[in-house]
């Protein structure tokens, strides 16, 4: 079952993309780059040609609280497009919410439960991913308190965690806090070319439920073993 913006559905055939803003235009840095209802066109136009000449059928938007997350926006394009969309909770790094800073992993595990279970901003569209990351420096408590709540989260619904490491050494300190935190890790998965090219690199991590992972923490060539281990799995 995948939970969409449109309802649950069960896993279709063809092509998805795991990683996507739909509302949010990247090709510049400007303070205001997420898109209106007058750019949603050429959004549904670019989806359906994508549906059509590359059998996409599902699309995860993995823009949270504060980097443009419009629900009602991303099922309008869902419906026009024919496109399942998934939307994500959770709490990104740029930048941080301030109310992250204020709350306990308790509060923050029962936001994130209750976009999966209830609804986002007062709709009936939920959440079927979460979404957390890690800006360039030394993670605070503040960050910690998020992995925490994310592992809770995810173990209390079932759904997945997609991490972002901005530096690649950063990936060990969120494996091993979502580890110590509960959460059972069955398959990690990263944008392999970039992995596999240049294994340090930052990348993209998806932690799913499933098989016991090992709460020790991993060092050096361990660290990399277990991250390949996982994207063979999901190979």
């Amino acid at each position: 079952m995948i939970r969409t913006v449109r309802g649950d559905i069960a896993a279709p055939g063809g092509t998805v993309l795991v990683h996507e803003h739909l509302q949010i235009d990247l090709t510049s840095r400007l303070p205001a780059i997420v898109i209106g209802s007058a750019d949603e066109g050429d959004v549904i136009d670019d989806l359906r040609q994508a549906s059509g000449e590359h059998g996409l059928r599902i699309v995860v938007d993995l823009s949270v609280l504060g980097s443009g997350r419009d629900v009602a926006a991303l099922r309008r394009i869902s419906e026009a497009a024919r496109v399942a969309v998934v939307c994500a909770t959770g709490f990104y790094w740029d930048p941080l919410p301030v109310e992250v800073g204020e709350a306990s992993v308790e509060e923050l595990r029962d936001r994130m439960i209750g976009e999966i279970e209830i609804g986002i901003d007062g709709s009936n569209v939920r959440a079927g991913v979460i979404k957390i990351g890690t800006d360039a420096n030394t993670p605070t408590a503040a960050f910690e308190r998020v992995y925490r709540a994310a592992a809770l989260a995810a173990n209390a619904t079932g759904v997945a965690i997609i991490t972002h490491t901005t530096r690649a050494d950063q990936a060990e300190w969120q494996m091993d806090v979502l580890e110590r935190s509960g959460l059972v890790r069955a398959a990690c998965r990263a944008r392999r070319r970039r992995m596999r090219a240049r294994p340090r690199a930052a990348a993209h991590l998806v932690i799913r439920h499933g098989a016991q992972g090992t709460s020790s923490p991993a060092r050096g060539d361990e660290l990399q073993h277990r991250v390949h281990a996982l994207l063979a799995a999901l190979a």
